[in-house]
């Protein structure tokens, strides 16, 4: 009698710790899932964005700048260089280093040091063109090599945009501000141009780049009379949180 209640109590225990076993595991496992739909935020995805598109990002609540780990934007799996400025303790500007390919997806991702993480999904505007549309201007950006780039739908005739009576910069003709022909410089596609040592006429915060009708397109088509386009130039202070 007494060696058949020694197996009872065996039984029981074993029992016991198997219904322990399994209450933490399940536990364990729900604590888990919890803090993974929680780590991560998907934020409401973005379409028709421009090429040099500058995100504005403003945290509420208790997060604040020295909390953020790291950001960045992938196209692909490849990560796409960018500026990042601190606006306040609680938001900041991201901006493209070079201009984003058009008609394309990129994602967005900040990251804090709690662990939590945000995701933006974002595609670029499409660029549709035909041999007798007028050349638009997708984007201006200024950057950290003092130039400033002009991106353009379409291949510009060079001969017409290296001449300086056909730009502006707030207000003023550049040749008036020391710019020679030798200053422009325009990328292998013809869609870029780019002008140089202008840095010292370039204010801090908003800039008009004014072009005239005078440039054309390589099919002979001119610019939109007039066309004005703004850039911000914010100094980079990232690593002054």
């Amino acid at each position: 009698m007494r060696l058949s209640k020694i197996k009872i109590h065996i039984f029981l225990l074993f029992l016991l710790l198997y219904l322990l076993s399994t209450f933490n595991k399940t536990a364990y496992a729900a604590s888990v899932a919890e803090a993974s739909s929680a780590i991560s935020t998907q934020l409401p995805a973005q379409s028709n964005v421009s090429i040099n598109k500058s995100w504005t990002i403003t945290f509420t609540g208790q997060i604040t700048w020295n909390q953020i780990d790291g950001i960045n934007i992938l196209n692909n799996s490849t990560f796409i260089p960018i500026k990042v400025n601190k606006i306040s303790s609680t938001s900041l500007s991201i901006t493209p280093i070079i201009f984003y390919q058009a008609d394309s997806k990129y994602t967005l991702k900040i990251f804090l040091k709690n662990g939590r993480k945000y995701h933006l999904d974002f595609t670029t505007e499409p660029i549709t063109t035909t041999l007798n549309s007028k050349p638009r201007v997708l984007g201006v950006q200024y950057r950290d090599d003092g130039n400033i780039y002009v991106k353009f739908d379409k291949a510009i005739d060079k001969e017409t945009a290296f001449v300086t009576s056909n730009w502006e910069l707030n207000g003023d003709k550049i040749s008036n501000l020391g710019f020679k022909t030798s200053d422009f410089d325009i990328s292998s596609d013809s869609t870029t141009v780019e002008l140089k040592n202008l840095k010292r006429y370039i204010d801090v915060g908003s800039n008009i780049i004014s072009i005239h009708s005078g440039i054309k397109d390589s099919y002979g088509n001119s610019v939109e009379s007039d066309t004005i386009k703004s850039f911000e130039y914010i100094p980079y202070n990232i690593a002054t949180p």
